[in-house]
């Protein structure tokens, strides 16, 4: 189904998508560079990893110490 996998800030700004579009059942990975959408390294601080497949969405927050 239809999936869209993003990180938002506290805000609730987009800061990255790391996956949009169809994909079939099953288990799947993603990993996050700590980037935001224009290749630029995001500071350290509190952000949410969110999950919209099909009808449901799935938001965990997640802690980015910094470098």
């Amino acid at each position: 189904g239809r999936v869209r996998l993003e990180i938002v800030n506290v805000l609730g700004q987009r800061v990255r998508t790391l996956a949009f579009g169809t994909t079939d059942p099953g288990p799947h990975t993603a990993t996050w560079d700590a980037c935001d959408q224009a290749g630029q390294r995001v500071a350290g601080g509190t952000y949410f990893v969110r999950l919209q497949a099909g009808g449901d969405v799935m938001t965990r927050k997640v802690v980015f110490l910094g470098d």
